[in-house]
């Protein structure tokens, strides 16, 4: 895929006892779909209560997000995410609810154990989730695809070739 772990956040490999899940991270998908050179951007953001938050779905979508002052914020209400296309007026406007991200969480092998990257870094992962649901309709490319397939998959062994795939835990 071109992504190296690290501290760029694009793909990490998260031990479990004896496995290792790789996760590809929002930034990850976010870097792969801007190789396509039709993506000038894209934002994944938590909203929370209290802050000034409206969009509208449409022919010419709306959003209006000002953050309240971490003192002043509630709790998470939702996430959304915004690509802006290389075309001037091109546009993606994705909006999850929070029971939305957690039903994802739920789905996802790494949000059913005590410890990992939901627990840890919920409001990351909720972005990247939100990203990943934007895919089908951000510009397509091959390793867009192909992170998305790998993604939380598990390492369970290696041989001569390289490592085996599962997508079990």
């Amino acid at each position: 895929l071109g992504l190296e772990p690290g501290p760029l956040g694009h793909v990490y490999l998260v031990p479990y006892q004896n496995e290792c899940t790789f996760i590809v991270g929002y930034r990850g998908i976010i870097e792969l779909a801007s190789r396509s050179g039709r993506l000038r951007s894209i934002v994944a953001r938590p909203v929370y209560d209290g802050d000034d938050f409206d969009y509208q779905y449409g022919i010419t979508d709306k959003l209006r997000h000002i953050p309240a002052p971490p003192e002043t914020r509630g709790e998470l209400v939702m996430f959304y995410g915004l690509a802006k296309f290389a075309n001037p007026n091109g546009h993606y406007l994705h909006i999850m609810q929070l029971h939305e991200i957690e039903a994802a969480k739920k789905r996802s092998p790494s949000g059913r154990k005590d410890s990992g990257p939901w627990v840890t870094d919920f409001e990351a992962m909720a972005c990247k989730t939100v990203v990943r649901r934007m895919q089908p309709y951000l510009p397509a490319s091959l390793h867009l695809s192909r992170s998305i397939e790998l993604d939380e998959t598990v390492v369970e062994g290696l041989t001569g070739e390289g490592p085996i795939l599962s997508e079990e835990t």
